[in-house]
């Protein structure tokens, strides 16, 4: 029994120390729906705009976006002005926000039906919003989709209940 406990400790050890290895360019992932990358440029991207929304670099932010970028934020229609606005009206009312932290996020790059190339970046993350001393946590689902290089569409999934709360 011993010997069985030492070979499994030994064996979950050597699986944790080993790297992994990062999907790039040259060595994605084939899945039933395409490919899929964890180190891109659209990938970089998305962690750019994390930045800019977190020192409100609005030029910045816009740039990686099509003009006409639509956004759905719970489902809720908007465009990219409407949805730098939005960006704004949280500074307005003294609230930082901050990506706290990445779970997971990765590039896809498909076929659709009609045979036409589709490129999209999946996270999961944090946002940390902070008025003052109070500071909340909202676990976000974000898909981004890509055509050359631009967002054209942007949807996030949270639950806005507490954000909410801290702009009263």
């Amino acid at each position: 029994m011993k010997n069985i406990l030492l070979c499994m400790l030994v064996s979950a050890s050597l699986t944790a120390c080993t790297t992994q290895e990062t999907k790039t360019e040259t060595n994605a992932e084939l899945k039933p729906h395409g490919y899929e990358y964890d180190s891109t440029a659209n990938i970089n991207t998305i962690k750019a705009s994390f930045e800019d929304m977190a020192i409100h670099d609005t030029a910045s932010y816009k740039s990686k976006y099509a003009d006409t970028a639509v956004f759905l934020d719970n489902g809720k229609k908007m465009s990219l002005a409407e949805n730098i606005n939005m960006l704004s009206t949280f500074q307005s009312n003294g609230i930082k926000v901050k990506v706290s932290n990445i779970s997971a996020i990765w590039e896809s790059r498909f076929t659709k039906k009609d045979n036409t190339q589709g490129t999209s970046v999946v996270t999961y993350l944090t946002v940390t919003f902070t008025k003052g001393d109070k500071s909340i946590d909202v676990a976000m689902n974000q898909y981004d989709a890509f055509v050359d290089g631009k967002i054209v569409k942007e949807m996030l999934y949270y639950d806005p209940t507490s954000i909410m709360a801290l702009m009263r």
